[in-house]
């Protein structure tokens, strides 16, 4: 990987940090959390800049629905594994990660993360995606907003695919949001 190679040549750090992705479903918190906990195949191609930065997601296999279960999610390049921690059906599932191995480990690695659901005025969902990660790579002032542009397009990768699956249709850009 590209960011591999960039990780020999610069100095080194040991912070963490973490990033969040919203974004707005039509549908019912019950609805998306039963696409969530059934979702295993990303149907879309990533964007430019996550294929040129990471293996690209595309499925994942396990039970989200019981604490210490396994997921295995699988990468066009690599393997993430987590255990579930929490559950709360229709409102959050939080998880560790237990193995990653991405090409990127030298630059960073993903510690955790959950996904929570909130009821809509509308009756619909935002579904915010948080990953946790241990940055490895300094001065932080340049590479940390570099690492959040790329977990952005990790989260809105799957959560476009999830939103894909579930409402037929992909997210329009302004219905994404950072965090």
């Amino acid at each position: 990987m590209k960011l591999a190679a960039l990780a020999r040549i610069v100095p080194k750090t040991d912070r963490t940090d973490s990033v969040q992705t919203m974004m707005t479903f039509r549908s019912p918190p019950e609805k998306v959390w039963g696409a969530m906990m059934f979702y295993e195949e990303i149907p879309q191609r990533p964007s430019l800049l996550l294929r040129l930065s990471l293996p690209v997601p595309i499925r994942t296999r396990g039970d989200k629905t019981t604490p210490g279960s396994i997921i295995d999610c699988l990468y066009d390049g690599g393997t993430l594994e987590k255990r579930i921690n929490d559950v709360e059906q229709a409102r959050s599932v939080r998880f560790e990660v237990l193995d990653q191995r991405l090409g990127i480990e030298q630059c960073m690695t993903m510690t955790g993360g959950s996904y929570e659901l909130r009821p809509t005025v509308e009756g619909g969902t935002l579904l915010v995606l948080t990953t946790n990660y241990r940055a490895h790579l300094w001065p932080r002032f340049f590479f940390r907003p570099i690492e959040h542009a790329i977990a952005h397009a990790v989260h809105r990768h799957i959560l476009v695919g999830m939103r894909t699956v579930l409402e037929g249709a992909p997210a329009l850009t302004g219905e994404l949001a950072k965090v």
